[in-house]
């Protein structure tokens, strides 16, 4: 005996020899548990039981009252329990509940001839309620939901609900810690998710560093520092010949358009406004001097602190500068219409201060005492104090409540204002030292250092390229958009050109 008792015919079970009349009792069964989701028999747990009473009586199985009246009559002629005078499969296939379901089939088909596939899309997909569209949809991952969107415009429109697309970019850029503050409220979300990782893709993947141009002999002595104007054109640069050139950029060279006279001491440092209209420059001289850059003249002196002037960064009409020595090694400044006057000194550090960066009105400054300190420009406290690093702090980057430092200990750090943590830890150079980094915009940074240029992913916290770029080391670098520019110890001013490495 074979078969599952709960669609077994009684002949089966009594084992009074069967054929195909058992198996149309048993397509009877199926019937009752399509319409009713149970097999017939369910009420009976013991299997023994089953036997018993159902082989030893007259007993049929219960039909479902929900059916119709042919459907009655067509389950009553499966389950006859002689099977003699159960009913065929032909005499089945003539009954009037089949003809009736396959007269209804001929009509939808015919109907559904003249509906069109976008049609049927619209109206059966579009069943699905916005709430629970959305509740599905956020499970799958912003790739998928490219594909999800074609199927219909119902689909299309949920798809592009801004909450879906926010929880893709908080969950996609989780290692931008900060991505939701500085995004406008009104932020089209897919809009900016879809150009970041665009943008993101085009780095991710193996990068060179091209050199552009090379600027040789313009200094004699090492270069400290270099700004890249915003056109890409043009360069400012200053070197420990007390000398400050502006190049310019003709055809594919780049050619001294000045030269900038009138420190006494090596030009550490140097900014420009963002108009780009006056050039500050720090110097060993002590001194900070503010220079026209259209005219190409000094306008203003003044003495800033009592060592040399290592740092300068500005931002909105505060100008923030930095010196070696144990005192007075940190002041801010406002800057009106070419006029400048000390707002307020600050102290905190018990050494030298080597570099300063501004974040609205937040400032942060490291140096030799191994310490990172955020000054708020209203008051005269450090609002915050991170230590970590084992050596002198010899670059800051500070934008949107993330700090990175550089150290000589070969290292980067990331650190969160918010949380007063650090972040990240990159080993950069082993036991070498960085002298300066720069980022842009968060997606990728650069640092540079004893053995040459590094560019970092700064979501994945990988390598994309490593150069020797000048020999000697890297001292000083600026970055715009695909353009970097270099400056170190063997006098030499070189430009990068920042590019995918295109595939053999």
């Amino acid at each position: 005996m074979l078969g599952t008792p709960y669609w077994m015919a009684p002949e089966v079970m009594l084992q009074d020899g069967h054929g195909k009349p058992a198996d149309i009792w048993s397509f009877g069964c199926t019937i009752i548990e399509m319409v009713t989701s149970k097999p017939p028999w369910s009420e009976y747990a013991n299997v023994a039981a089953l036997f018993y009473d159902i082989g030893g009586s007259d007993k049929i199985p219960d039909i479902p009252s929900t059916l119709s009246d042919d459907a009655k009559d067509f389950l009553s002629l499966c389950l006859v329990r002689d099977p003699k005078c159960r009913a065929s499969v032909k005499q089945l296939l003539q009954h009037r509940w089949l003809r009736l379901e396959e007269t209804s089939l001929k009509a939808s088909i015919s109907y559904t001839q003249h509906i069109t596939a976008s049609f049927i899309l619209d109206h059966v997909f579009g069943i699905l309620p916005p709430k629970v569209a959305y509740h599905i949809f956020k499970y799958l991952d912003f790739k998928t939901m490219g594909i999800v969107a074609q199927v219909c415009r119902h689909w299309k429109s949920t798809s592009y609900t801004k909450k879906l697309w926010k929880k893709y970019s908080l969950t996609e850029w989780k290692k931008l810690r900060n991505f939701s503050r500085y995004v406008h409220k009104n932020t089209n979300w897919r809009e900016e998710f879809i150009c970041r990782y665009k943008y993101v893709k085009r780095w991710q993947s193996e990068c060179d560093l091209v050199l552009l141009a090379k600027v040789t002999h313009r200094h004699s002595k090492s270069v400290h520092c270099v700004q890249l104007l915003q056109s890409g054109n043009r360069i400012i640069s200053g070197s420990e010949d007390k000398k400050i050139k502006l190049l310019e950029r003709v055809k594919k060279k780049f050619r001294v358009a000045c030269t900038l006279k009138g420190h006494m001491g090596t030009v550490y440092c140097l900014q420009t406004n963002p108009t780009e209209t006056i050039l500050f420059t720090g110097s060993g001289d002590r001194t900070i001097k503010l220079w026209d850059i259209s005219s190409r003249r000094c306008f203003q002196t003044f003495d800033a602190h009592p060592s040399s002037v290592v740092s300068l960064r500005f931002h909105d009409s505060k100008l923030v500068s930095s010196s070696l020595g144990p005192e007075d090694n940190l002041s801010l400044w406002d800057v009106n219409n070419g006029e400048v006057h000390l707002v307020r000194k600050y102290r905190g550090h018990t050494n030298s201060v080597t570099t300063v960066s501004i974040d609205d009105y937040l400032i942060a400054s490291g140096g030799f005492d191994k310490t990172i300190k955020v000054w708020d420009t209203r008051a005269a406290d450090a609002v915050r104090t991170f230590t970590g690093h084992t050596q002198e702090i010899s670059c800051l980057q500070f934008t949107d409540g993330i700090i990175l430092s550089s150290c000589t200990d070969g290292t980067v750090k990331e650190w969160s204002v918010e949380s007063q943590q650090c972040v990240s830890t990159y080993s950069v150079l082993r036991d070498k030292p960085v002298w300066t980094l720069n980022f842009d915009n968060m997606q990728q940074f650069i640092t540079g250092g004893a053995k040459g240029l590094r560019l970092w992913d700064y979501h994945s916290e990988k390598l994309i390229c490593d150069l020797k770029a000048n020999t000697g080391g890297v001292l000083c670098l600026d970055w715009r958009n695909d353009l970097i520019v270099s400056g170190g110890k063997d006098k030499v001013i070189k430009i990068w050109h920042l590019q995918p490495r295109k595939l053999k």
